[in-house]
């Protein structure tokens, strides 16, 4: 009787160890995708400031070009 609730205990420890280190790497994985998705946010500010930047020289541009084109005159 002794061996045999040895054996289950050895059988429910053996599952318990391989539950804990199986979570211990879903963490590292977690922690990796967690590093993963706080880049692309940071990425994403930075293009989107970039964007933004640029979109206004373009528009500063635009409206150069608009003034140059109005004050120009055909002849008549």
């Amino acid at each position: 009787m002794d061996s045999d609730i040895q054996e289950r205990f050895e059988t429910v420890e053996t599952r318990l160890t391989a539950a804990e280190e199986k979570i211990v790497q879903q963490d590292t994985t977690l922690s990796a995708i967690r590093k993963l998705i706080l880049s692309g946010m940071k990425l994403l500010a930075e293009t989107d400031s970039r964007l933004k930047a640029l979109t206004d020289a373009q528009i500063a541009t635009e409206d150069k070009l608009r003034r140059l084109l109005e004050s120009q005159t055909n002849g008549h």
